[in-house]
């Protein structure tokens, strides 16, 4: 009956450590782990030394090899988050919208400071320079800082001779 317990105690262990990678129990399910592997070994231990020594050795091997799996499990599971962003997607955003300095449009929104402005055929999200503007009013792009463009209302002295 201790052989048994101690191998389903070893499964356990494995599978506690798994659902502990893949939902947000704050360690509780580790804190479980834990205790079955020290039952594991405990229980191993009661058959025979030899026998508590192997149990124990593939405890302890078997703790970094779940790791392995479950983080390897984690990447691909749909219970939980994936939060991974492409390396440069913002650097393309930021060149993106960088070559809009000095482009006019319209205000889609009034622009509270913050608002919507049509450039072209695209939609964008852009904050004045703190005055406000009407909807229908054309404006021009003077920075980009980030993922954050900086409109000024355009004056009819500020259009550049033709």
């Amino acid at each position: 009956m201790a052989e048994f317990l101690s191998i389903f105690l070893m499964l356990l262990m494995a599978a506690f450590i798994l659902l502990e990678l893949i939902t947000p129990t704050m360690g509780l399910l580790s804190a479980m782990a834990l205790v079955a592997l020290i039952g594991s070994i405990a229980m191993a231990y009661r058959v025979s030394s030899h026998y508590g020594l192997a149990i124990a050795i593939v405890d302890i091997a078997l703790v970094p090899v779940t790791i392995l799996v479950g983080l390897h499990y984690m990447k691909t599971s749909r219970m939980t988050v994936n939060a991974a962003v492409e390396a440069g997607s913002q650097d393309g955003l930021a060149k993106r919208h960088a070559a809009l300095v000095g482009k006019t449009g319209v205000a889609l929104t009034p622009l509270r400071p913050a608002g919507t402005v049509r450039i072209g055929d695209e939609r964008y999200d852009v904050i004045t320079e703190g005055t406000h503007v009407d909807p229908n009013s054309t404006v021009r792009v003077v920075r980009v800082e980030g993922d954050k463009i900086v409109v000024r209302l355009e004056k009819p002295s500020d259009k550049p001779a033709a």
